[in-house]
């Protein structure tokens, strides 16, 4: 029989479980901003695609839905790997933390930042998206020598070849 603590009316072994369950929520703690953050940048993602899609006669697809739900899940996976990686790996070899999961967060909002664009610039037809797509795209090629534009034009021709199958 597990013993009740008469001063609080719990059981030893809710206080244990409770304990355990947070150990990995204490984890998270710092991470909530960019938790939060991540979140934000998704959901508008998702939304302005949806009415995107919408606009574009194509309706709204599931397979799109569950891929949202899986990128913020592999994001989040992301952003708490990095974090221990950075925290618990890195740390003891250096003074200060490298802060990798910032950078991950940024890349992953960037990311999500880009196809919002995108968006906007289908369906307002406004030039100021466009603008600021090839700002953003022609900073990136100089930094990195990749052409953002054409992997996307790639992985989209690819996701219209998958909706036909």
């Amino acid at each position: 029989m597990i013993p009740l603590d008469t001063t609080t009316g719990t059981t030893s072994a809710t206080k244990w479980l409770s304990g355990l369950l947070s150990i990995p929520l204490g984890i998270l703690v710092p991470l909530r901003p960019l938790l939060i953050v991540l979140v934000a940048f998704i959901a508008i993602d998702f939304i302005t695609g949806l009415v995107a899609s919408w606009h574009r006669g194509e309706g709204f697809c599931s397979k799109k839905m569950w891929r949202t739900i899986y990128k913020c899940a592999f994001a989040f996976t992301g952003v708490v790997m990095m974090h221990l990686l950075d925290e618990v790996v890195l740390l003891p070899t250096r003074t200060s933390p490298l802060h990798l999961a910032n950078y991950f967060t940024a890349f992953v909002c960037g990311t999500e930042f880009w196809s919002f664009l995108e968006n906007g610039s289908e369906l307002s037809q406004h030039p100021v998206f466009r603008i600021v797509r090839r700002l953003m795209n022609n900073k990136f090629k100089e930094a990195t020598g990749a052409d953002l534009d054409a992997t996307i034009q790639k992985e989209q021709h690819q996701d219209h070849e998958d909706r036909n199958q």
